[in-house]
């Protein structure tokens, strides 16, 4: 049990201590119990500590709504029953110890979120990277066929104006490319005449 004479000197050793739970006199000097009450309540550090107040009129229902209503647990009449002293104090640490159990969850579930959403931002920024390796990739890709459908229509007109005998063909003997005299010599008029067909089916 630790004491203090004052509200103020009480919130600094509550901020200290962190005790189970906080008896507040209604009447204190400076700072009266209802404003400590209100300061401890605001404070997010210490708002989970059960405060029992504690007052000499019995029946203040004023004071009593006052306290309840700036976040105390309970109340107290003086002069106080030591078996209703005790009881109480079992209760507001059976509550500071369910606040704190279910702080702990909070936090942990908290931190596994920010674990969670780490990990998925990590996942996306992979992602975005990936996509853009393959969007740059696409771009090669493309200027590469382009680059080649230029050099072989470059090849092809090479070949179609060649003034000499210029025939290509696949492995099966199938007509690829053929130079124009070639097409007159074979005896047809156009390429699309020739292109496809077997050079031994032309002999």
């Amino acid at each position: 049990v630790y004491t203090a004479n004052s509200g103020a000197k009480g919130l600094e050793l509550a901020k200290t201590l962190m005790p189970d739970a906080i008896l507040l006199d209604v009447v204190m000097p400076i700072m009266d119990g209802f404003e400590t009450c209100k300061r401890l309540k605001s404070d997010s550090n210490l708002q989970h500590i059960p405060v029992v107040f504690v007052t000499a009129i019995k029946d203040d229902k004023a004071s009593r709504v006052k306290a309840l209503e700036l976040g105390a647990e309970a109340f107290l009449a003086k002069p106080i029953d030591e078996s209703e002293l005790v009881a109480q104090l079992r209760a507001m640490v059976k509550i500071k110890r369910n606040a704190d159990d279910q702080r702990n969850v909070q936090e942990r579930l908290e931190a596994l979120v920010a674990e969670r959403t780490s990990e998925l931002e990590t996942i996306n920024m992979a992602t975005l990277n990936l996509l853009e390796d393959l969007r740059k990739e696409n771009e090669i890709r493309r200027k590469a066929e382009a680059e080649l459908a230029q050099s072989n229509a470059l090849y092809q007109s090479i070949v179609e104006t060649s003034p000499d005998d210029i025939t290509l063909t696949d492995l099966e003997g199938n007509i690829i490319l053929t130079s124009n005299i070639s097409v007159q010599m074979l005896g047809y008029n156009a390429q699309e005449d020739i292109v496809g067909k077997n050079m031994l089916s032309l002999s």
